[in-house]
């Protein structure tokens, strides 16, 4: 071939690379197979007997939240999943999208990727149309897409957030009797399809509000909530569980039992840093209680210690210093002689970690390992706090951040699943 004839193909590669180069490629993991297994579930099928098929019976909560963290949209799912079973209603789930204020996802460039996530990438069971259980006959979740199918905007019923709120005296009323006016309410109307609809963009609509989570009034839901099905049947998905069981050498003894439930010799610590020092003089400032399930009374409490003020007692639980951590760490260990490896769930730099891992080291900690430590793969890194969860689920002992949804969801988790209360705790 001359040397006129390969000039085009070389000038088309040079093409292509410089568009290569010059244009930043997007960084941002998908989940077909999920996706498509979600599309695929059983009572995606009009043809089902009642309370499923073309007549059953259907609720989808256009208020919940979704520009917030995982955590915050986790904790809203689980109990309207619960309403939507007391309601004998099918819940309608979708996809979690990563905020632009928590994305672990860049392109080349460095702007931010909001990549969306199948619910049933993160967890199993029945938020994410999983089976209720034996001899349950509440009609399964579904999807978004399959919403669609099933409720035409024909069929629709609209009902309002705010008006119901209004009605049930929701800032007042404690959880179990607004579940249980929300569930008479769903439960008694004859319609296939209702939506709850959201009022103005000022409103605070969702049907459980964070200022429910942040009272103790929440309290009175939990006997409800933890025996549910929703809880007592969920489960971390198999990419999770899959991401766990790669780490597991990192987090316990190569002798150690495999144990789904359990990971000998750990002991979990949520640590907030970031910015979150300011929210903390923020959350003193307004007395602000602890968030959620952080609240139960029978969670293990350190005692304060003499002579230290309110202040640097709040600093304390929210924005430990060094020396705060390993005392309390060395405290647990007390209590429960077995620990040896440490697991920080956390959003500190890699030179903080650095630093207080020397410091862990030296009070003889065998171990110390971070989220940022975990091998995960690209997609992995998307489920991200799935993981740490499960991790702090299984592990001996938990000292959580009370003011965090995270450290809620994981203390229902761990008592849900059997771990003793006082093996559970906040800062």
């Amino acid at each position: 071939m001359t040397r006129r004839a390969w000039a085009p193909r070389v000038l088309f590669v040079l093409a292509i690379l410089s568009l290569y180069i010059w244009f930043p490629r997007k960084k941002i993991p998908e989940y077909p197979s999920i996706a498509a297994a979600e599309h695929a579930l059983p009572q995606h099928d009009l043809s089902l007997p009642f309370p499923e098929g073309q007549d059953g019976r259907y609720v989808r909560f256009a208020t919940q939240v979704h520009s917030l963290g995982y955590n915050n949209v986790l904790q809203e799912i689980l109990v309207l999943t619960h309403l939507s079973y007391l309601s004998n209603r099918a819940y309608v789930f979708r996809d979690f999208k990563w905020p632009d204020a928590h994305t672990p996802f860049r392109d080349d460039a460095g702007a931010k990727l909001s990549p969306r996530v199948p619910l049933s990438a993160f967890l199993s069971g029945p938020p994410a149309g999983g089976p209720w259980g034996v001899n349950e006959t509440a009609p399964r979740a579904i999807t978004d897409a399959w919403w669609e199918i099933v409720c035409p905007p024909e069929r629709r019923v609209l009902v309002s957030s705010m008006a119901m709120k209004a009605r049930f005296d929701d800032a007042k009323v404690d959880g179990l009797r607004l579940m249980e006016r929300w569930a008479q309410l769903l439960r008694d109307m004859q319609e296939n399809c209702v939506e709850i609809i959201s009022g103005l963009p000022t409103d605070v609509d969702q049907t459980f509000d964070f200022w429910l989570f942040g009272e103790r009034r929440v309290l009175t839901l939990w006997p409800s909530l933890s025996t549910s099905p929703t809880i007592k049947q969920l489960r971390p998905s198999k990419s999770v569980e899959n991401a766990v069981s790669r780490n597991i050498q990192l987090l316990t003894t190569p002798s150690a039992s495999n144990d789904e439930n359990r990971i000998p010799g750990l002991i979990a610590v949520h640590l907030r840093r970031g910015d979150y020092e300011d929210h903390c003089k923020h959350l003193l400032k307004y007395n602000s209680t602890f968030q959620g399930w952080n609240q139960l009374p029978h969670l293990h409490q350190e005692p304060k210690p003499q002579g230290m003020s309110r202040e640097e007692w709040h600093m304390r639980k929210c924005w430990p210093s060094f020396k705060d951590i390993a005392e309390r760490l060395g405290s647990a260990r007390k209590a429960y002689p077995g620990l040896e490896r440490v697991f920080l769930l956390t959003n500190g730099d890699q030179e903080w970690l650095s630093e207080l891992g020397r410091a862990l080291r030296l009070e003889g900690w065998k171990a110390i390992v971070s989220s940022l430590d975990l091998d995960l793969t690209w997609h992995d890194i998307g489920l991200g706090p799935a993981v740490d969860m499960e991790i702090a689920r299984r592990a001996d002992v938990f000292i959580g951040n009370g003011w965090s949804s995270l450290s809620s969801n994981i203390v229902l988790f761990r008592l849900s699943s059997g771990k003793s209360p006082k093996s559970t705790s906040t800062w």
